[in-house]
């Protein structure tokens, strides 16, 4: 807050944020926006770009300073998105059943003396409907909280069960109060003063019996006494500087960005808008990826490592179906949004044939997949969202294929194909 109120009351300030700032925080109208690296979507671009030029006689504007090559191919990706007139479009998350749980747990609650169910489904149908929860899922969802005795029934109508109290009832259920788990965050304080908060990897200790030191608040602090089951750290100013750590994974890349970085690749970006420094680097990239055709994908077996890429350009969610299907506790299968990493560990020529095949087949087993019950690589993430484990298993697994199965790009994908390389390392 005093950040906000002094960037707005003063002139020539500068203001160094996470993405905070893309979400409606009021500091008055920016001269400049300067973005390190490149945001993941053309809709997060245009939110950070709306900043400034808002007063009569100036333009929007941003800079885009990136710090390595992955970071300029992601931003000439979003720009030329951009220049198409793509938005990602705004859609909720499918099926929110562990949201369902908590707001069935909080209708409960909110009526000490008990409430029927009839009242609760009035309450809920709308919600239920816009969220496109069937009767026979929200009943499934219902019976299996009166199962566990997360509730239960009485003459004075629904309740919280001894489960529910366990699992809940801590700090009078202050974990109902929000739908997301909060990261486990060490506090630190000096004296009664709190100075901000570090993730535990941050106590990492490397050298025995040497202090911890932290930068935060712009300066630097000795730790003198730390308490990690209470998550709690007291430290002292000192001149000398540490390392503080907040854990985070970026968001995907979807679809439409990766295939706009392959378009970049070959065909190229506008040169206007980039410095002399970029613009080598594009050509040395594209240089590089001169292979890359818009109609075939590429994988590249590297003969004397055991390192196999396949090169899709299909955005993480594709590449993730499909690396769930290659997996084999033989085959260790990454992938993010530009493709598929495979380690092998047998003779290349013959991997190279047999990896194609199966690529092959993971391919159409992706495209024919109508549902869960047909679909055994679904992502498990969903189990760790906050409420997951009032869900019936099935209801998580239908979640799980509603919101992360690739049909749309499995649609564009089975249709192209693989062109093979073994290349030495």
């Amino acid at each position: 807050r005093e950040a906000e109120s002094a960037f707005a009351q003063g002139s020539d300030c500068v203001i160094v944020a996470t993405s905070t700032l893309e979400l409606g925080i009021d500091v008055g109208d920016l001269d400049r926006v300067i973005q390190i690296d490149s945001p993941s979507t053309v809709a997060g671009f245009l939110q950070r770009l709306g900043r400034t030029g808002r007063r009569a006689g100036t333009i929007r504007n941003c800079l885009f300073l990136v710090t390595d090559d992955d970071a300029l191919l992601r931003a000439c990706a979003l720009l030329t998105l951009w220049r198409e007139g793509f938005v990602e479009p705004v859609e909720p998350p499918a099926l929110p059943f562990p949201v369902l749980g908590q707001q069935l747990l909080a209708s409960v609650l909110q009526e000490a003396a008990g409430i029927e169910p009839e009242a609760i489904d009035a309450t809920l149908d709308g919600w239920l409907r816009t969220a496109g929860i069937g009767d026979e899922d929200y009943r499934s969802l219902l019976d299996g909280l009166f199962a566990s005795g997360v509730l239960y029934a009485d003459e004075r109508g629904l309740g919280v069960g001894d489960e529910g109290e366990r699992r809940y009832g801590a700090k009078h259920f202050l974990e109902l109060f929000s739908v997301f788990n909060s990261p486990p965050l060490v506090t630190v304080n000096h004296g009664l003063t709190e100075v901000g908060q570090v993730h535990p990897t941050t106590f990492r200790r490397r050298e025995k019996d040497q202090p911890f030191f932290l930068t935060l608040g712009g300066r630097g602090w000795r730790v003198t006494q730390l308490d990690l089951e209470r998550k709690r750290a007291w430290v002292e100013p000192v001149e000398r500087r540490g390392k503080s750590r907040w854990l985070g994974s970026g968001p995907p890349m979807h679809f439409e960005l990766a295939q706009a970085a392959a378009r970049v690749l070959h065909d190229g970006f506008d040169e206007a808008l980039l410095s002399k420094r970029a613009r080598e680097a594009l050509v040395g990239l594209r240089s590089e990826f001169g292979w890359v055709r818009l109609d075939a994908t590429r994988l590249v077996v590297e003969a004397d490592a055991d390192r196999t890429r396949w090169w899709t350009f299909a955005g993480d969610r594709y590449n993730q179906a499909i690396a769930a299907r290659l997996r084999t506790p033989e085959l260790k299968v990454s992938a993010d949004g530009l493709g598929v990493t495979i380690r092998r560990g047998s003779e290349a020529t013959g991997f190279a044939r047999a990896l194609e095949e199966a690529i092959r087949q993971a391919q159409v087993e992706v495209a024919a997949s109508t549902g869960p019950e047909a679909d055994a690589a679904v992502d498990e993430d969903v189990g760790a969202l906050k409420f997951a484990e009032l869900v019936p298993r099935a209801a998580l697994v239908k979640m799980g294929w509603v919101r992360f199965h690739p049909g749309r790009e499995a649609a564009v994908m089975v249709g192209r194909g693989i062109e093979v390389r073994v290349i030495a390392a």
